[in-house]
């Protein structure tokens, strides 16, 4: 939980490892070659926004109060433009999310350090009012994976792409399959 400027600066710095090419002449670069995932930039401007909103909705006083309110106004206007809802205080430190597209994350789920989200990653719980997942570290979702209900994902764990997880799954493995099934 982002409570002090101590705590924002490293979770933006363990974020911020991925996402080197996006500041400075890097940046110009990028943007000149026109690569299709060029916008790396717009990604990394939600993963720092969300940041910096969590570390006002976790801090009182009327200038976070007042400053909360223009960063979710921001974190908003990014979801919309990057299809990203990823609520404040859900996932750890080192998020990196590669690619645009839809990624849905229920307020209740909690994900630990150094996740990598892929598009269409729909985390949530199974009916209205039950608990939903607890994702440990290291942990890779492929794109299209859905991970329902109220289960734990052990760390250094990789869901497959458009699996469908909906028990749990222990440590270090790799999952697959509709139902998901450890594959490794």
């Amino acid at each position: 939980m982002i409570t002090s400027k101590r705590i924002l600066k490293s979770y933006i710095d363990q974020d911020s490892f991925n996402y080197k090419a996006v500041s400075g002449m890097h940046k110009l670069c990028n943007q000149l070659r026109a690569n299709p995932i060029s916008d790396q930039w717009f990604i990394w401007k939600y993963i720092k926004t969300l940041r910096i909103c969590e570390y006002h909705i976790n801090n009182n006083g009327l200038q976070h109060k007042l400053l909360r309110l223009w960063y979710l106004h921001k974190l908003r206007k990014l979801s919309r433009l990057t299809g990203f809802q990823i609520p404040p205080n859900t996932v750890g430190a080192g998020l990196t999310i590669w690619h645009w597209g839809p990624i849905i994350i229920n307020p209740k789920v909690r994900i630990g350090e150094n996740c990598t989200l892929n598009p269409m990653v729909i985390i949530g719980h199974k009916n209205e009012g039950e608990d939903a997942p607890k994702i440990g570290n290291n942990v890779f979702i492929g794109g299209g994976a859905k991970v329902i209900g109220d289960i734990i994902i052990g760390d250094n764990v990789t869901i497959a792409p458009n699996a469908v997880v909906v028990k749990d799954i222990a440590s270090n493995c790799v999952v697959g399959g509709i139902p998901s099934k450890i594959i490794k």
